[in-house]
């Protein structure tokens, strides 16, 4: 498949629109939070940027590739793009799990003792794989299905 075929405005419609089930979240709760604190405001709405920055950065830096390669191998079902992100999320779980055995975070950086080898990894690996699939799944119907006649 050529890459100007598959990146067509659909393409570009679903990776605008895929992030929005971790984005939207996130922009509600932070619209709720500067309800209730005015004066930091601008605190708040920085963090709010660099979180939906973030959430399109993850979005385009690991969603693009996974098109490209389900793309190029012709396969064009839900399952597949499913699939693939899922693979996505849990290789980058256990490169972050075999990352903090080999740097081990100090006390002072980690008060709470979090661990990926924990019950904490393992709940933040499901909600990940979680939303990531419903984030596949919008930008498989906007960019992949073909619309009904």
């Amino acid at each position: 498949m050529a890459a100007g075929k598959a990146i067509s405005r659909r393409v570009v419609l679903g990776f605008v629109l895929a992030p929005l089930p971790v984005v939207g979240p996130i922009l509600l709760l932070e619209a709720i939070l500067l309800v209730g604190v005015p004066e930091d405001g601008a605190n708040l709405a920085w963090d709010m940027m660099l979180m939906v920055f973030g959430g399109y950065g993850v979005c385009l830096l690991l969603g693009l590739p996974i098109h490209l390669i389900v793309a190029r191998k012709g396969r064009s079902d839900l399952v597949s793009y499913l699939l693939a992100v899922l693979a996505a999320v849990f290789a980058a779980a256990c490169m972050a799990a075999l990352l903090e055995l080999r740097f081990r975070a100090s006390l002072e950086r980690n008060p709470f003792g979090l661990s990926m080898w924990s019950r904490f990894g393992i709940s933040a690996t499901v909600i990940a794989a979680v939303l990531s699939c419903a984030c596949a799944s919008i930008f498989w119907k906007v960019a992949v299905a073909r619309p009904r006649p």
